[in-house]
This record gives structure tokens, sequence and C-alpha cells, in this order.
């Protein structure tokens, strides 16, 4: 069987909590990206914070790994061109699911990957860690 690689999306508070989870990700082949910093609704934010919210991860994020991330994804999905032009700014792409497996709402594991297998190819599956139906 091959080996997946995956993309995991942490907020700065996650990493900061962390640090051997976020150094593990990256030293066993995966990505890490940029999920904000308190799982704040940037679009929400005024300016001054959304931006801070951005460049304070990436911040820990490198401190970490050494890496500065080069994805990121808005939580809830809620994003604007505010959003996106402050990702550029710190060196980052917006990264949008195209499945979303509703792992967060306690739907059964079977439900999970039934929503999964929606995905085409290329496609981008949405899911959470730390939940009891999380693949």
């Amino acid at each position: 069987a091959g080996r997946v690689r995956a993309t995991f999306f942490v907020t700065g508070t996650l990493a900061e909590g962390h640090r051997d989870g976020t150094r593990r990700i990256v030293a066993e082949g995966h990505q890490i990206g940029n999920h904000s910093y308190t799982h704040a609704n940037l679009v929400e934010l005024d300016a001054a914070a959304a931006f801070a919210e951005l460049r304070d991860t990436s911040r820990v994020i490198r401190t970490q790994t050494g890496r500065a991330p080069t994805l990121f994804r808005p939580p809830f999905g809620s994003t604007d061109a505010r959003t996106r032009r402050d990702a550029a700014v710190l060196g980052m792409t917006e990264v949008i699911w195209t499945a979303d497996t509703v792992d967060w709402s306690g739907i059964p594991t079977e439900t999970v990957v039934a929503n999964a297998l929606t995905v085409r190819p290329g496609g981008i599956i949405l899911l959470h860690d730390g939940l009891q139906t999380t693949l």
C-alpha cells in the first residue's frame, strides 16, 4: 500500500500547545498549512486583527518546523478579498475543500466515509483531527 500524504491546517494556539505534533507532521512528509491563530471568522474581524491571526500562526509554524506555511484554509471556509490578500502578502495561497465530510457534526463513521468518497480526482477532502468519527 502507498503512503498517503496530507496537509494539516493547524491553528496557532493548537500548534503552540503541541510542538511535538507539529514537528512530527513535517518529519513524516506531510505539509502544514495555516488555519488562523484562534479559529476566528476572519471576515468578521477588523483588518489588523485578521492579519495578526494569519501572521502569528505563520510565525509559530515557521519557528517550530523551520518552514513557513504556503497554504491557508480559512476557518468555516469564510473568506473575502481582504483575507486572500492578507494570505498572499504572507506568501500563502488560500485552499478551500471540494468534499466536506461533515465529520464535526457527530454523524456515524460510515457516513463520513461515504461523504469522503464523493470527491473527484484532484479534489480536496475536509476532515478534522481529534474526532471519534474521523478516519
